[in-house]
């Protein structure tokens, strides 16, 4: 029995299995505005915006927004050309905006300046509380929403939002009719006709209202901010809002023995926190991940030597992921078994502490897939590998490249599980990926 100690590698993956579709789903946790759902609504930072700490207290998993320079701006897609909806927002707020009219805006979607055509928002505001926009009062925050063909829509509420604490803001709009809801809880429900009139080419902002005459600034905190493709029900919004208010689930080792059989077959077991719960395992060559108990161990038997990246990822009980992936890569070795590619004590090997900083996505992806290449070398290659070997597309690092991302397009390949090859002086690592 050999022991393996691994660093753990936190992520927090999107993950929907509702009737509504997610459209956009920024959660930051890569210290960008990436959209994580796979749909390409990726957001570029502007002006005061910083990663921060989220709800967890976890550094960089969140942005933070200065109150009055900070924006992200989403380019217009037909995908955001939504007639129903949810908008959600987990955010803390540092301060309120105090010029005219004294809004808050968290999303902000409009054809016309004004905000009156193909509209939707989620914001907070005192105007709803004193009726005046040259009357600043920080005490009467009201969570309200907006709709196409109206202003936006205050909701009433006793339940104010005020600064230095997390909220889980949520407005929802179907069947005409408007709600808002603070951490869960319904506070309004108002009917508004429909009136959109889609397609638009307006941009989506996060952090600031589209009429920069206006700006309506946010000044905070944002953790995570989705968008779906309808309303969701209370019990959907609890989950969707409690799932953010969860300690990461932990692996704190794997443990693997080689039974040095012909081809070689070998047992995985993940020591987690909690016991409760799922583990998918990905054996790194191609194959679909297997799903098992968080206490069980799993065998898996490889078909030829070579190097394979091993992963396992924790999930709840819905079997939903929650919260962070162990990766290391092995090498299998006819002779003599398993032979791990570097000592594994934790804190000490670079490659398995960049794991999460060379992550593709959208995974699965359809036309193109994104491997970021800020942890690598100046002089790295990353390469698309089929279950085969085959080599089908490689890439060169440069400079330029090394500051983002590499994307690598793959509309021309057949559905199925592939591997990314990404090699560097700091050795290879392989991750699996599947085409739509």
């Amino acid at each position: 029995m050999k022991k393996i100690f691994l660093l753990a590698a936190s992520c927090a993956i999107a993950c929907s299995s509702y009737s509504q579709t997610i459209v956009a789903d920024w959660d930051f946790n890569a210290g960008n505005a990436n959209d994580v759902s796979g749909n390409g609504n990726n957001g570029t930072l502007f002006g005061g915006v910083t990663t921060a700490a989220g709800q967890l207290g976890v550094p960089n998993t969140a942005m933070q927004f200065d109150g009055s320079t900070g924006y992200i701006s989403v380019t217009s897609d037909t995908s955001l050309d939504l007639t129903s909806w949810t908008l959600m927002a987990n955010v803390k707020f540092n301060g309120f905006y105090s010029g005219s009219c004294q809004e808050n805006r968290i999303i902000d979607r409009a054809t016309a300046s004004d905000g009156s055509l193909d509209h939707y928002c989620l914001a907070v505001g005192d105007n709803f509380y004193d009726n005046s926009c040259s009357i600043f009062t920080p005490t009467h925050e009201v969570l309200h929403g907006g709709v196409a063909g109206t202003i936006p829509i205050g909701l009433t509420s006793t339940n104010y939002v005020t600064t230095g604490t997390w909220y889980c803001l949520t407005a929802t709009y179907a069947g005409d009719t408007l709600k808002t809801y603070i951490n869960g809880v319904l506070e309004d429900a108002l009917y508004v006709a429909n009136a959109y009139s889609y397609p638009s080419s307006a941009d989506l902002y996060l952090g600031r209202h589209i009429n920069a005459g206006f700006p309506y600034w946010f000044n905070g905190v944002m953790d995570r901010v989705t968008l779906w493709d309808s309303a969701l029900s209370v019990t959907q919004i609890n989950t969707e809002c409690g799932r953010d208010n969860i300690a990461p689930c932990l692996i704190n080792d794997i443990q693997f023995c080689s039974s040095l059989s012909t081809p070689f077959a070998y047992m995985f077991t993940a020591l987690t926190t909690p016991t409760t719960g799922y583990i998918s395992w990905d054996f790194g060559d191609a194959t679909s991940p297997v799903i098992a108990l968080a206490t069980q161990s799993v065998s898996h038997t490889y078909a030829l030597g070579g190097n394979y990246n091993i992963c396992a990822t924790k999930l709840d009980t819905n079997q939903l992921k929650c919260g962070t992936a162990k990766c290391f890569t092995m090498c299998l070795d006819r002779n003599s078994g398993a032979k791990p590619s570097a000592p594994r004590r934790i804190g000490t090997i670079n490659s398995i502490k960049n794991e999460s900083l060379i992550e593709p996505y959208p995974n699965p992806a359809n036309s193109v897939i994104n491997v970021p290449v800020t942890a690598v070398s100046a002089k790295a290659t990353v390469t698309i590998i089929d279950a085969n070997g085959k080599l089908l597309l490689t890439k060169s690092v440069d400079n330029r490249q090394k500051n983002g991302i590499i994307q690598c397009p793959i509309s021309q390949l057949f559905p199925g599980n592939y591997l990314i090859q990404i090699k560097d002086d700091q050795g290879t690592r392989v991750k699996p990926f599947t085409k739509l």
